[in-house]
């Protein structure tokens, strides 16, 4: 169910589209990567801010459907003005949110509230560790050498390694991607 809810989250931020293609994957990958080139950190941080208080406060819910449906309207909101890329990056963040617990354990998060005094920024700090070795495992399995900038050739081999090693990595696709363009645009963020 939930992964069935995060699939139609993730195509409906496709500009609409029906079938959820390579292609159209792909394009939504490239214009995740354009648009956290251009970001700034802060832009990117005060996003966080306001998604994370969302999802705690006024859209948390114990329907997964009911949390996004919330969170798609808050963004809807938040967005319209901030700058023409918001809504990507508010859809990445968004899947990781939701995908928090497919990249820790309860065993992790128990170990984490039970040896911090701020749990929010020691989960962030694991999760941001988990995205890099999924990110690091990405880049040591990807055979062919993208140049920096060419933003194509990366959401395509970020499409086919998540779409080749995502279930064995227990992730659904979207978190395998999100987690990678994530980690990638906070490290690069000015």
């Amino acid at each position: 169910m939930r992964l069935a809810i995060i699939i139609a989250f993730f195509a409906c931020t496709v500009q609409g589209a029906q079938n959820y293609t390579q292609t159209a994957r792909e394009s939504f990958l490239n214009q995740s990567l354009e648009a956290f080139s251009k970001a700034t950190l802060k832009n990117t941080q005060d996003l966080l801010a306001v998604l994370d208080f969302n999802e705690k406060q006024k859209c948390r819910s114990f329907f997964g459907s009911t949390t996004l449906k919330c969170l798609q309207k808050v963004a809807e909101s938040y967005c319209q003005t901030g700058t023409p890329d918001c809504r990507l990056i508010w859809d990445l963040a968004a899947t990781n949110k939701i995908n928090e617990n497919s990249f820790t354990t309860r065993e992790e998060r128990f170990h984490i509230s039970e040896n911090t005094d701020n749990y929010p920024v020691a989960l962030a700090k694991a999760l941001r560790l988990k995205y890099a070795q999924l990110t690091t495992r990405f880049l040591l399995a990807t055979k062919k050498t993208c140049n920096e900038n060419d933003n194509s050739c990366l959401a395509q081999q970020i499409n086919q390694y998540c779409t080749k090693n995502a279930d064995n990595l227990r992730l659904p696709w979207q978190a395998c991607t999100s987690a990678i363009i994530w980690y990638r645009g906070i490290s690069a963020a000015k």
